[in-house]
């Protein structure tokens, strides 16, 4: 992992855009740790159930 992209705040005074700009990291970079982040527990149980009836 990039060490720049831990500095990026997602809830920080400024925006996400703007601390990419000055880290320089691409900001697509910025948005896939992002969607990595939000999975729970409780919804990698439930994908782990779906996926188990799919297979079988």
């Amino acid at each position: 992992m990039n060490v720049r992209r831990g500095w990026i705040e997602r809830e920080g005074e400024v925006a996400v855009i703007r601390q990419c700009a000055l880290a320089g990291v691409a900001r697509s970079g910025v948005d896939t740790r992002s969607t990595e982040e939000v999975i729970s527990g409780w919804d990698r149980m439930l994908l782990g159930l779906i996926d188990a009836e799919y297979t079988r």
